[in-house]
């Protein structure tokens, strides 16, 4: 049996940082997947990846003219919103390689 060494508290938070990533770039690409199949409902056909969503659901949503119903648009701006959210707290995370400082003091032992 091999034994593992025990992790330090920083090497935990570096762990807890990327499964908190990881998790974050999981909804984001579940919202995107979500507003790709509400706008093919509407015959709004976009492209695999986020990219493509990035670039053509603000189209979409300006475009007055492609028959989507103001409440769906809405919606769907909505859906928009928390993948922009997203995008910011991923890349919040991505630029961090070590948890950042305590901000609540410990007792001294």
């Amino acid at each position: 049996m091999r034994f593992l060494p025990i992790k330090t508290e920083d090497q935990q938070a570096t762990l807890c940082l990327h499964r908190i990533r990881h998790g974050l770039t999981k909804e984001r690409t579940a919202q995107i997947n979500q507003i790709r199949g509400l706008l093919a409902e509407f015959g709004l056909i976009i492209p695999q990846g986020r990219c493509a969503a990035r670039r053509r659901v603000p189209e979409i949503l300006a475009d007055a003219e492609n028959g989507l119903p103001m409440l769906a648009r809405r919606l769907l701006n909505n859906i928009n919103q928390r993948i922009r959210q997203l995008d910011e707290e991923i890349l919040a995370y991505a630029g961090r390689s070590k948890p950042w400082p305590d901000v609540t003091s410990r007792p001294n032992d």
